[in-house]
């Protein structure tokens, strides 16, 4: 509003919202708001009214405000003598100004609202425009960003990219899950915010943590806590036993966006349910965890021992993604295949038996999971020495506390790989992850314990990532850890004050292995059971064959089948057994992830030693068929025709079908009304209107009262829609 006696000269302010949000790569986020990247300027309009020239002595401030409280004010100078604080510089035109402000490249990201000021000359406010808000976020391009990723193909994946791909199965077995990151979905860059207004740090002391949040180590650390619901206002809790009837099971989400809303609409009450997919792809947006153990010769394991603490995963990994994407840090979801979790920091995998072969173990046990996924961020650490810049380690799974609160990182991957524990933050428990030893123990009635075995070649194999070259699967093992064996591994243990031993009892006179058929869910296969003999006599043992359903973080779900047989193993031959899986066994024990693990268990009877061999079984799904009807253009209807087979031996019920596609459709659910019988096919159909241009994927999944998570996927390129103004507007 004018002062008194002073003729209005500010009309309003045009945010020029198209041409800045282009230009900072921002317009797939919105096109009629302001969201910005710092260290790079962005131009505003300042109009005035007709006939009303600026008079030449009259100065222009601009103050910016940051948060929604309005918690911190920045004055914005007129002079570019300081870089390392926000600046603006002006050009007249006829009835308008144009305003550039230049933002410092490590200003706090956040919501910002802006004021303009005109001044007199002795610097009384003659006039102040309405406020105007804007978004600010990080920013990988520019070079002085401590985000800054030189590299545009792998912006393009790491920030741009909305699909993604999760890696499961097992190491010597990778299997693939699509995922919707939907970082530029409607409103979800306020939801990111959100988030982080509802972080402990910020309710406690809402000043400080918006100016720590020009920090990505700060902001990243931030929303790993937040992303699962243990400590806070989180936003996704995890469940595991396969009871889902008051939330969503795990397995029906395939994005982020529908749990991210769902939070928000909620007023930051947590999503049920979530396991580690969903964790790391909210966050990026992929896991799931299998517990997987080759277990050599003379090593003893019993399957009670196998059980894991129950912890939420994978869909807050996505979800983690999603954030992180959105806020401007490149993100990628890595996959570790057999991964340790070593809950005592002793950095192997400890199991202890009594002579009985009897679990001993108290409290949390540690355990190797099939899988593991957590999410990379790129970034500078200036907090710790040099050389530690780069790819950092962040888990949002909760799985131990660091400082007090669930979570993990951000860690430097050349930290893991070098064997320095001790920087900021949790180098020892990741360093575990992908490099601890497998550890089984003999307690004894006197308390005192025997080594049966120890194995450094379990633990961290095939870690992966999705290429940026396509739809493919990237090994990044080599940047967590050097060659196995190798003199430079070596020097690494010895730097964390570990020597891995080898086991000096020489190799055994039998082995033990495992192998099996292709498994496909619904139908009947063998495993087939080799136990080889080395030595110059035939020897007899007694061979134990068990199968059981176990859910992806290794909780029995029960007993599928058992054989106990006496076998003779000839000299330097070998004996098969073979072990017939019928689906009428398997099938009621099999959880939502469908995985079956097989444990063979061989005694010799002259020797008093114990020979275990165990394998996890993924069964392969079917996939659901995708038929896009109609030509991809903006704003004009698609029609898809999904199709379902029932490969299961049994009738289905309840089966849902649920889609969602970033820039094609919200998640939508399609419910079938009737029994599916073995073998019938059913196909649904679903209308929709894409929203945004480019390469698209729409994802499907189906689950029903027997079988589920089964995906599918359409990949569409969508185009622009001509303009043709005697065009007749579609109903």
């Amino acid at each position: 509003m004018p002062m008194a006696n002073h003729k209005a000269i500010l009309s309003d302010i045009d945010l020029q919202c198209y041409e800045n949000n282009h230009a900072h790569r921002t317009e797939e986020m919105d096109r009629e708001r302001l969201l910005v990247r710092r260290g790079q300027p962005f131009s505003v309009v300042l109009q005035c009214p007709e006939q009303t020239p600026q008079p030449p002595d009259q100065l222009l401030n601009i103050i910016l405000h940051l948060g929604k409280n309005k918690e911190v004010i920045l004055k914005v100078s007129d002079s570019e003598q300081d870089h390392e604080k926000w600046w603006f510089s002006r050009r007249n035109a006829q009835g308008e100004v144009m305003l550039t402000l230049h933002s410092p490249a490590d200003a706090s990201i956040g919501l910002y609202s802006m004021t303009v000021l005109l001044l007199s000359a002795d610097g009384q406010i003659l006039e102040q425009t309405e406020s105007q808000t804007f978004h600010l976020l990080f920013n990988p391009w520019c070079k002085e960003d401590s985000v800054y990723l030189p590299s545009e193909e792998r912006l393009q994946e790491y920030i741009l990219n909305e699909n993604g791909i999760l890696y499961q199965g097992s190491w010597d077995d990778i299997t693939t899950m699509p995922w919707n990151f939907g970082q530029f979905e409607k409103d979800v860059v306020d939801i990111c915010f959100e988030v982080l207004d509802n972080s402990p740090a910020a309710l406690r002391n809402s000043e400080m943590d918006h100016i720590n949040r020009a920090s990505p180590v700060y902001v990243s650390r931030t929303i790993t806590a937040m992303i699962n619901a243990n400590d806070d206002r989180g936003v996704v809790a995890g469940r595991w036993d396969g009871e889902y009837s008051d939330g969503v099971a795990p397995t029906r989400w395939t994005g982020s966006v529908p749990i991210l809303r769902r939070w928000s609409e909620a007023g930051g009450q947590m999503v049920r349910y979530g396991q580690c997919w969903v964790f790391t792809g909210v966050a990026c947006s992929g896991e799931r965890i299998h517990w997987f153990l080759a277990i050599s010769k003379q090593m003893i394991v019993s399957t009670e021992d196998l059980k894991i603490l129950m912890c939420p995963v994978s869909n807050t990994l996505y979800s983690l993604s999603t954030v992180l994407r959105c806020l401007g840090i490149p993100t990628r979801c890595i996959t570790n295949y057999s991964s340790a979790h070593d809950t005592d920091a002793n950095i192997s995998v400890d199991y202890l038996f009594n002579d009985k072969l009897e679990s001993v173990s108290e409290g949390r046990k540690d355990t190797i999971w099939n899988y593991h996924c957590w999410v990379e961020c790129w970034m500078k650490r200036g907090d710790l020495p040099e050389d530690y810049d780069g790819w950092q380690v962040l888990d949002p799974t909760p799985q131990e506390r660091s400082d007090g609160v669930f979570c993990c990182g951000p860690c430097p991957v050349h930290a893991v790989k070098e064997g320095e524990l001790g920087l900021k933050y949790d180098a020892p428990f990741v360093f575990s992850e992908v490099n601890a030893d497998l550890v089984v123990w003999i307690v004894h009635p006197d308390g005192e314990r025997s080594k049966v075995s120890q194995n450094s070649k379990i633990v961290g194999q095939n870690i992966s990532t999705k290429s940026v070259y396509g739809d493919f699967r990237e090994d990044i093992t080599a940047n967590y850890k050097y060659p196995e064996g190798s003199m430079k591994e070596r020097e690494v243990f010895k730097k964390v004050e570990r020597q891995v031993n080898q086991n000096d009892e020489g190799p055994g006179q039998l082995e033990l292995f495992i192998k099996h058929a292709p498994a496909i869910h619904g139908t009947d296969f063998d495993v087939i059971i080799e136990v080889y003999n080395a030595a110059t006599e035939d020897t007899d043992a007694q061979l134990t064959v068990t199968s059981n359903g176990i859910t992806y973080n290794s909780i029995n779900r029960g007993e599928c089948q058992k054989k106990t047989t006496t076998v003779t193993v000839p000299a330097r031959k070998a004996h098969k057994e073979v072990l017939r899986l019928q689906y009428d066994n398997y099938g009621p024990c099999v959880s939502e992830h469908h995985m079956i693990r097989v444990t063979a268990l061989l005694q010799p009877t002259d020797h008093n030693i114990i020979i275990l061999q165990e394998v996890n079984i993924p069964l392969k799904m079917p996939v659901l068929r995708i038929n896009i009807i109609g030509k991809a253009i903006v704003s004009r209807k698609l029609t898809a025709h999904i199709s379902f087979t029932n490969p299961l031996p049994v009738s289905l019920q309840g089966g849902v079908f649920t889609v969602e596609g970033a820039g094609l459709t919200d998640a939508r659910e399609i419910k079938t009304h009737s029994k599916i019988d073995p073998g019938q096919e059913v196909m649904v159909k679903l209308s929709f209107k894409p929203t945004r241009d480019g390469l698209r994927k729409l994802l499907v999944d189906f689950d029903s009262d027997r079988l589920k998570g089964v995906k599918g996927e359409a990949t569409i390129i969508v185009r622009k829609r001509k303009k043709n103004i005697n065009a007749v507007p579609e109903i």
